[in-house]
């Protein structure tokens, strides 16, 4: 009895820093009972696991809501987003969003393969069984997946345990896509509550979807639903938003999927844009170190996706080396193409498109959130960069000595005179500061309609010094 006491209070009494792999190591060696001790409290913890995994798997169909109700597992066949609407120049660039949320849903077989792989390697291996390597471990774990991946639970509850940091979660894609879909309706999710009943539910919904819907969809909706920074949402919009990309037909580097893979982890720490202090900032040396240390955080990041991409076979040695980021490059070097969200030269042309649909009976509700409409204007980019540009400078000049309250505004249009087209509108010096679009101000034309009344005199034949009778007349 003083024996077994002795050893208890010994273990009992071990400072936290010792416990680390390589003194667990040393002290299963010298002590054999220890080792005996954790195989049993090993035993336990896997029968344990066994049979809450057990029950889990069986019993999936009774989980509720907040509200009571039975957690409709159909949503993901409705793929309920919120999709914003999309305005185009004539030359098919976009020029504004009608928008509650950034997204542009795509379908799976729109999303490259390569990326798909990427995702799948850094959060979720066992997803996909058919992954070109594979260890002997892996042969037994890939038969366990369900939706949730037991050999991970397994490791993440020893990390905890044996207090090693870099273990890897447990929160495989259908986890995620748990609580992308139904955050809105079981409050534990939204808020991500640290708690064992909450990670419970996750496991009953995850292996609920994975039973019901085909890889592809799973993948699909999860892609779609994910969070870059930004303001945006979904793998097309980032695509879009950091490199200029349509995901639909352009290709993407191993350089560019692996960023998009780390931002899913965390879109503010993964960043790839370096955000430099402004240099009159009195924290500037501050700030700028904290940025250098955040950037290399992120440049080990998207390593390690190409390390994992490689370690599971989806890209080769060569290819792994050849794309990876090195940690001594210049900051100044971009990563992205980062595009802004709004171009100020288009909005009160865009204005004009929103009033015109919802003139046509559309919600502002449905153009922000449900429609995803594709509107194709005929704004011709170059000419209103150019109007623009010219008009800011004809106002700035006017407005030199004027002062605040007594400032001239004005407006353009431009009109193609054979087809009738806008190709350039302006109603004012900043949308932000005055919507009123003065291009539809009525007021008197004045004098400017006397070249109009000339030139029809002119080619009836008359001249500078004809009179017109200022009296009524009939026309017969």
């Amino acid at each position: 009895m003083k024996l077994s006491w002795s050893r208890s209070k010994e273990l009992l009494e071990l400072p936290l820093e010792k416990l680390k792999p390589d003194y667990w190591v040393f002290m299963l060696r010298r002590r054999p009972w220890l080792r005996n001790t954790l195989l049993l409290i090993l035993l336990l913890f896997c029968l344990g696991f066994g049979a809450g995994y057990s029950y889990i798997f069986k019993y999936t169909g009774d989980l509720k809501n907040d509200n009571g109700n039975i957690v409709d597992f159909s949503k993901l066949n409705r793929s309920d987003f919120k999709k914003s609407s999309t305005i185009y120049a004539n030359d098919g660039k976009i020029i504004g969003r009608l928008f509650e949320e950034i997204r542009s849903p795509v379908k799976s077989e729109e999303i490259p393969s390569l990326v798909k792989y990427g995702f799948i390697a850094a959060e979720d291996k066992r997803f996909n069984p058919d992954r070109p390597n594979k260890f002997m471990i892996d042969l037994v774990c890939d038969r366990l997946y369900v939706g949730v991946d037991p050999c991970a639970i397994i490791r993440a509850g020893l990390g905890q345990v044996m207090r090693i940091r870099n273990t890897s979660g447990a929160s495989g894609i259908p986890s995620q896509i748990t609580r992308l879909n139904f955050g809105d309706e079981i409050e534990s999710f939204r808020i991500r509550e640290h708690s064992y009943w909450r990670k419970f539910k996750e496991a009953k919904i995850a292996i609920q979807l994975n039973k019901r819907y085909p890889k592809d969809k799973i993948i699909e909706n999860f892609l779609n639903l994910i969070y870059f920074g930004r303001g945006v949402n979904g793998i097309a919009e980032a695509t879009q938003r950091y490199f200029g990309k349509d995901i639909r037909r352009d290709e993407l580097t191993l350089q560019e999927i692996a960023i998009l893979v780390s931002m899913n982890k965390s879109p503010s720490i993964y960043s790839p844009v370096f955000n430099k202090p402004d240099l009159a900032d009195k924290d500037y040396k501050n700030k700028r170190d904290k940025e250098i240390v955040r950037m290399a955080l992120a440049r080990d990041r998207y390593n390690w996706v190409l390390g994992r991409m490689m370690e599971d076979g989806y890209i080769s040695r060569k290819d792994y080396k050849k794309s990876l980021f090195k940690k001594d490059e210049d900051l100044d070097i971009k990563l992205v193409d980062l595009r802004p969200l709004k171009n100020r030269k288009f909005d009160y042309g865009n204005r004009v498109v929103k009033e015109f649909l919802l003139g046509q009976k559309w919600t502002e509700k449905e153009l922000s959130s449900t429609a995803g409409l594709r509107i194709h204007t005929t704004i011709d980019t170059k000419i209103q960069k150019i109007a623009s540009e010219e008009f800011e400078k004809h106002l700035a000049y006017i407005n030199t000595e004027k002062v605040i309250g007594d400032k001239i505004d004005g407006a353009f249009v431009i009109i193609e005179v054979k087809t009738g087209n806008i190709l350039a509108m302006s109603g004012g010096h900043d949308f932000n500061e005055t919507q009123y679009n003065r291009v539809f101000a009525t007021r008197s034309p004045g004098s400017g309609f006397k070249p109009l009344v000339y030139a029809a005199a002119l080619e009836q034949g008359k001249d500078y010094f004809d009179q017109v009778c200022n009296c009524s007349f009939t026309m017969r």
